[in-house]
Parts: structure tokens; sequence; C-alpha cells
């Protein structure tokens, strides 16, 4: 709104105000004096009225965008008195029409922006993506090496227990990695929005009892001790188990790079509330 020293300031007025209201049904100008004209807007209250009248306009001028009023140009009184002329009227709606093509642009700017910062964040998490992925598959093949290498060195002189461990030990380790290739499958899909959860009620604990046995022969490697407190208990939680064991891999990882030789490393499973 301009004042009538010539000033101009930026007021909010709620949408859902009668002088809005009136704008968005038919977008013409309004004369203030006119105002008590219009049945719906005889029906202000108080406070609705009070907004108007602070505004000190003389004209209002609908600012509309794709036949959406998306603000009011309030103008106030000539200097000196002077009336507005049917020329000012002519400019106070060529400036209305100025005023929603700048909103327009600032508004698509902002989208632009947006986008632009969207697109970076996706470009961080492909990065992100890529190291956690890369990082994981070190997982397996690091357990179907050391279990290869054990078999190997023993020149198959090993206890029938051990060597049924190591075994099953390498073929997790297999499975695993067709798990990872099915992640960057996955990552692919989710690229054109094609990627889909399977949850079903899954055992939790059997989960991590498969993810301990997998990096079994790391553990035993760096002399750690691996201790699972997995109640008998638990309900089973409805989960995509692909994606749940591609954490609990993430996390007994890293658990096992950063713990030192001969340390310990916990799991414990617990149900609080409706939650794990």
């Amino acid at each position: 709104s301009s004042t009538d020293r010539g000033k101009a300031a930026a007021v909010r007025l709620p949408s859902s105000h009668p002088l809005a209201q009136r704008l968005k049904a038919n977008p013409e100008l309004i004369w203030h004096r006119e105002m008590d004209v219009f049945p719906q807007l005889q029906a202000m209250s108080a406070a609705e009225r009070g907004a108007v009248n602070d505004l000190a306009a003389e004209l209002y001028s609908p600012v509309t965008s794709e036949g959406q009023l998306i603000g009011i140009l309030a103008l106030g009184p000539k200097p000196r008195k002077h009336l507005y002329t049917r020329e000012d009227l002519q400019l106070v709606s060529t400036l209305s029409r100025q005023a929603a093509l700048t909103l327009e642009n600032v508004r698509l700017l902002k989208l632009e922006r947006e986008r632009a910062f969207n697109l970076e964040k996706l470009e961080q998490m492909k990065s992100s993506f890529m190291l956690a992925v890369s990082h994981q598959l070190k997982t397996p093949l690091t357990s179907i090496r050391v279990s290869a290498d054990i078999l190997a060195e023993s020149g198959g002189n090993v206890p029938t227990d051990l060597h049924r461990q190591l075994i099953s030990s390498i073929a997790s380790g297999v499975d695993d990695l067709q798990i990872q290739i099915s992640m960057i499958l996955d990552f692919a899909r989710m690229q054109s929005a094609a990627l889909k959860l399977n949850c079903q009620p899954t055992n939790v604990n059997d989960i991590v009892r498969h993810v301990a046995q997998m990096i079994g022969p790391q553990v035993k490697l760096k002399e750690q001790a691996l201790e699972l407190a997995l109640p008998d208990d638990m309900p089973r939680a409805t989960i995509d188990r692909e994606r749940f064991k591609q954490v609990i891999v993430c996390l007994l990882s890293n658990a096992n790079k950063y713990t030192p030789k001969g340390g310990r490393i916990s799991v414990k499973v617990q149900q609080e509330g409706p939650q794990f």
C-alpha cells in the first residue's frame, strides 16, 4: 500500500478477509468510499474494518496471476487532494499486472533454486550411497577371503564344526554380495521412482544371528568377542527383510572395524512400546 506521503509498505491481509474475498470473486478496482456499497464488505467485523482503515488507502486494485488473487495493490490519496484520473486508473491496472508478473517471477525463481538445491542434495546422496555400498561390499568379500584362507592354510585339517562354519560363512558372503548388487539396482529403480519396499512380519533375531555369523571370521581375526542379547519372546516386526539386513550388516561391520583388537561388540534387541 502507498501512503499519502508517497511511501510504500507491505501489509499482510488474511486471504479470508472480506476485501480479499470480494476482489477474488470480482477482480476489479474498488474505491474505499464505495466499501459500504457491497453487502460482503458491509458485514465486516470491527477488527476486519480496522485492518482496512489502517491501510489508509483510497483505491484497491487486485493483483492476479493465472486467475488467482495473489495480492492487493492499495493506493493512498493523491497529493494535494487531487483526484485519480482515467489515465491514473489505467496506470494502476498496468502496475497491478507488472506486480503480478514480478511476484510470479519471484515464485519461479524460488522453485528453480529449490530444484537446484534438491539436485545438489541428490548428487550428495548418490556419492554417499556409492561410498556406503563400496564399504558394505568389503564385508562379505572379507568374510569369504578369511574363511577361504583358513581352509587353504589348514590343508583341510580342520574340525568338522569349524569346517561347516567356514563353508557357511562363504555361502553367506556370496548371498550378501548378491544383496549388495541388488542394492545398486534398487538405487537405479529409486532414480525412476520404481523402488518398492517388501514389508512383511519378520523375525528380527534371525537376521541379527545371520549377520553375526557372516562377520564371524572378521571378528575372530581381530580376536574380538561378539555378544548377542536376543530375547526369545521378541514379536515379529513388519519390515523389509533385505533392507533391514543391510542396516545390520553396516552396523556390525563398523563395529568390527572400529573396535580395537581383543575388544567386545554387544548387540541387544529389545522392544520399547510399539518400537524396537
